[in-house]
């Protein structure tokens, strides 16, 4: 009960950030729902980059250096192997000079040599990063790659590609929704998907993955999808998970918790 109350007053006090140690150290199995979303949002927050330091700042220039020295030829963009090759020639580059050269920075320097006629080849080589680099990470760069180009050829590739990608890599692209960051909207924007299909990749998705979502995230699925159903479904899911929540409100704490409720509904 005490550490819901101190994970209650964590989550609440701007700029209050960090577990407790007794909370952190104790098993996912033992804390209770505040506990357990305080414990999240600080995996959440040190999975981000730091705020650059100036030393940082000119480590990352230095790995940026390293980046554009590279000899990229379209060749070596469009090709799945060469590709996942010389990017790992540029990260054991970077770690001999004892720095560090971002996927983003070393991408972003391959795409500036692609003809327009290879980009699809690019897109799918990046696509293939994925067997050796993180999901999430290869998402974003592929999104800010899609975002630098506009093509008929491109938009069609992303309407093949990126529904299966979605499906496939969502318990990665779904890591932020419990802090507002959604990867899963701008790829299928891209893909020209919305409405009913929107709904039902997105449903068929997470059933495929559910063991591998944690709740929150989870919850955030909820969110993206109610935003698609139209308001006579929407209401018969907020009437289902209000009863869902008022079955778990102990008896005694009823007329407060029906009190704020109604608060929150009339505004």
């Amino acid at each position: 009960m005490l550490r819901e109350e101190a994970a209650r007053d964590m989550l609440l006090s701007p700029g209050r950030s960090g577990a407790l140690d007794e909370i952190r150290t104790t098993h996912d199995r033992e804390l209770g729902p505040l506990a357990i979303a305080l414990v999240d949002r600080e995996r959440f927050e040190h999975s981000l980059a730091p705020p650059p330091t100036e030393s940082k700042t000119a480590e990352h220039k230095r790995g940026d250096t390293i980046a554009a020295a590279y000899a990229w030829t379209a060749a070596a963009a469009t090709d799945n192997a060469a590709l996942a090759a010389a990017i790992r020639t540029l990260k054991e580059a970077a770690r001999t000079e004892k720095t560090y050269a971002s996927l983003g920075s070393m991408l972003s320097e391959a795409r500036g040599v692609v003809p327009a006629r290879a980009r699809t080849g690019h897109l799918d080589a990046i696509v293939a990063l994925g067997e050796e680099h993180a999901h999430g990470e290869v998402a974003r760069v592929l999104t800010e790659t899609l975002g630098a180009w506009d093509s008929p050829a491109v938009n069609a590739w992303c309407r093949k590609a990126l529904p299966t990608l979605v499906k496939g890599w969502l318990p990665a692209l779904s890591t932020g929704l419990p802090y507002g960051w959604d990867e899963i909207t701008p790829l299928l924007d891209r893909a020209g998907i919305d409405g009913d299909a929107r709904r039902d990749l997105l449903l068929g998705a997470v059933q495929a993955h559910v063991d591998a979502i944690r709740p929150e995230a989870l919850l955030g699925h909820v969110g993206l999808v109610a935003a698609l159903l139209p308001p006579p479904a929407v209401a018969a899911l907020l009437e289902w998970y209000v009863e869902r929540l008022a079955s778990r409100v102990r008896e005694g704490d009823m007329e407060r918790v029906s009190t704020g409720l109604l608060a929150l509904v009339l505004g």
